[in-house]
């Protein structure tokens, strides 16, 4: 632990819902932009060390920076706010900002459970967090100084002020992750989708913003409607670079819309080919399915990558009209099977629990489902996540109360919403009988045995299965 004197402290809190661990790219995207704006930052996971908020101070001197930062997701919100406290307790004169997607989406209800924050980012971070460390007088600055800032929130007499909101609109103006803050050798076998080739397995960014409407999805709140997208050149520097310093093997794309521009996507797909650079890639973050066509799947099975997540949600119409989706089951069954004739391995994302659903609905999607060619589903209980629309409109109608709104319970290991149609029983047996009618095919079982890597990834998978029976 340092004495030295540092601008920024950003923290990813240790989160009970997380059984993996992977580099989080928004704050290492904050950290190398405003390093290279000659700021001086530390990057502190204490999910991947497992440091509890009462633990900080053998980790940290928090009197030694002059802005603290942290992440936080909605389920999460009761843990951040014991880290703050330790903030209060033991740096009682340094300013706290809260960033991530539970202020971008709710940023009322953030400020209603961390009663001691300064500051919300809502939104993009990386000019937000430049600018603020610009007021010379935390949190005391003046007003003045504060509108200044963009997508900041704050508080003062009882109310809560907004800054303009801003997107950066050239994001290669960002840069690069700061990967030595990140520390890759912490995430050994850290993957989004728990399957994996290769080891070590590093996530990247090539893209940010997403101009679909889903009702179920804040996406926008915090990346905005434009798709906005990174030099290929500036990304296969960054993967050569993670390939020559931490053997990176396996890379994994967590963009929204990678394929939005499928030119673009060719563009890299092709430059992984030109580069010869030998690593295996997935998009677990799933593709738009309307935007893949023969050649860009060819190419990218080419250059490495072995598979993709789409997004199914749902194997009845009216709900995937009202969810906003704008595809219907003929072109999700044409596209899936398109991606299966070039040999990638096709993840489908289910959800069960949307509030139309009914049991004819669950029965139609299980059908749909299990007549495509997908290795596993990743199946998800609908959850109301505040800023959404869909959230909003059960709001408006009465079936959500906003002051009861329980943070801990918006999250996917347990159904916080239960539609008018079910008992929280009923909903849970068709969750589970969906899950065993899928899992135990043999194709099913097969393919999954075959992939397992070792003894350690084996446990990981069974501890996920168990979660599924809770």
């Amino acid at each position: 632990m340092t004495k030295e004197m540092y601008d920024l402290l950003l923290i990813k809190p240790l989160s009970k819902y997380n059984l993996q661990h992977t580099p989080s790219l928004g704050l290492g995207f904050i950290a190398g932009y405003l390093e290279r704006c000659d700021y001086s930052v530390q990057i502190l996971d204490c999910n991947v060390l497992k440091i509890l908020p009462e633990h900080l101070s053998q980790h940290v001197y928090l009197k030694n920076y002059r802005l603290i930062g942290i992440q936080a997701y909605d389920m999460d919100l009761m843990e951040v706010e014991k880290y703050i406290e330790v903030f209060r307790r033991e740096a009682s004169d340094v300013p706290i900002v809260v960033g991530g997607p539970a202020p971008s989406l709710n940023p009322e209800l953030v400020f209603k459970f961390l009663k001691q924050a300064d500051f919300l980012v809502v939104g993009e971070g990386e000019i937000a967090l430049e600018k603020l460390l610009q007021v010379a007088k935390l949190p005391n600055g003046s007003k003045d100084l504060l509108e200044k800032v963009p997508n900041l929130a704050w508080r003062d007499a009882g109310k809560i002020h907004f800054s303009s909101h801003e997107y950066v609109m050239d994001i290669n103006f960002i840069g690069e992750p700061a990967w030595d803050l990140l520390n890759p050798v912490l995430y050994k076998d850290g993957v989004h989708g728990f399957f994996y080739r290769k080891l070590p397995v590093l996530p990247i960014m090539i893209s940010r913003g997403c101009p679909f409407h889903c009702s179920f999805c804040g996406s926008r709140n915090i990346f905005g409607c434009k798709v906005r997208r990174r030099d290929t050149n500036q990304v296969l520097n960054e993967l050569e670079y993670l390939k020559s310093k931490y053997g990176l093997r396996e890379f994994q794309v967590i963009d929204d819309n990678f394929t939005f521009h499928p030119e673009l996507a060719l563009e890299f797909a092709e430059g992984l080919i030109a580069r010869r650079m030998d690593l295996s890639w997935v998009c677990p973050n799933g593709l738009r399915l309307d935007t893949l066509n023969k050649k860009l799947l060819a190419t990218m099975k080419a250059s490495g990558c072995y598979e993709v997540a789409v997004g199914i949600e749902s194997g009845d119409p009216i709900i995937l009209k009202d969810m906003g989706k704008h595809l219907d089951l003929e072109t999700i069954r044409e596209k899936i099977n398109l991606i299966y004739s070039q040999g990638i391995n096709v993840v489908g994302f289910v959800m069960v629990g949307y509030p139309l659903e009914t049991q004819d609905s669950l029965r139609k999607t299980i059908k749909f489902v299990l007549s495509l060619p997908l290795v596993r589903i990743s199946l998800t209980r609908f959850v109301p996540m505040s800023g959404t629309s869909i959230t909003n409109r059960l709001i408006a109608n009465g079936e959500i109360k906003y002051d009861e709104i329980d943070p801990a319970r918006l999250n996917y290991n347990s159904f916080s919403y239960i539609p008018p149609r079910f008992t929280e029983r009923q909903l849970s047996y068709w969750y589970r009988l969906f899950f065993l009618m899928f899992l135990l095919r043999p194709r099913i079982i097969f393919h999954n045995i075959r992939n397992i890597r070792s003894l350690s990834h084996a446990r990981l998978i069974i501890q996920k299965i168990i979660g599924f029976f809770k």
